[in-house]
């Protein structure tokens, strides 16, 4: 994802989760790509992309570099607990403070080329990844062990995941959009969106799916038990 409409989409979606629905200017980025963005209980966001991570402490107004690494590949952040996680482009690091970042040999894995990974909401240790050449694993062990998913009906190419409660998860496909799965992975179903060509989802603490893409509306919002809404957070 490499235009800058994407991350001011993924920015409302990570805005919206963490602070009830408002939106406000960005801060310039001078980066080659940008991948994910963190909202962090202390107010920090952190921003991914492929040489490493930025951070602002102003809500985005300004950044500064926090890991500076050619080529580690920030596709995905996310927190488990009190532990952040970096999963990208044969990239797999877990940090305390995102300052230093241990690099993981998780034992399972088909590989590690992960562009997609999630943390279930309800236990941090509970995690899913999408590795591009051998699909969907999940882990309950904190990160020990993956095991695969049967992934039945979600094609296979998947760019995000985002983990839901009561065990779903879903997932984006770059060809045919948003799936759903109410069993922990085992199988998928398609969902329909506003967005013609969804490109980043997120799952906001209160447990509405966020979609952002290239339509006009830039964002919508499906909160639990009601239909899509469309447009930019007010």
């Amino acid at each position: 994802m490499k235009r800058l409409s994407l991350l001011l989409a993924a920015f409302a979606l990570t805005t919206a989760g963490a602070h009830g629905s408002e939106s406000h200017a960005v801060g310039q980025l001078r980066t080659r790509d940008a991948h994910a963005l963190l909202w962090l209980p202390d107010g920090r966001l952190l921003f991914g992309h492929h040489d490493g991570v930025q951070v602002s402490t102003d809500r985005g107004v300004t950044w500064k570099k926090l890991l500076d690494k050619p080529n580690f590949d920030a596709m995905n952040l996310q927190q488990a607990g009190r532990t952040l996680v970096l999963a990208g482009h044969d990239v797999y690091a877990t940090s305390g403070d995102g300052k230093r970042w241990t690099n993981r040999k998780p034992k399972g894995l088909g590989g590690t080329d992960l562009h997609g990974y999630a943390v279930d909401p309800e236990n941090s240790r509970r995690h899913f990844a999408w590795e591009a050449a051998t699909g969907l694993y999940g882990r309950t062990d904190g990160g020990a062990t993956w095991t695969p998913l049967a992934a039945q009906n979600l094609p296979p190419d998947v760019m995000k995941l985002a983990a839901g409660s009561g065990g779903s998860l879903y997932a984006l496909s770059a060809r045919t959009g948003l799936w759903r799965s109410a069993d922990g992975g085992k199988s998928f179903t398609m969902l329909q969106t506003p967005e013609s060509q969804p490109y980043t989802l997120s799952m906001a603490a209160d447990g509405a799916l966020w979609v952002g893409g290239r339509a006009a509306c830039g964002v919508s919002r499906k909160a639990p038990g009601r239909a899509w809404q469309t447009g930019p957070p007010a």
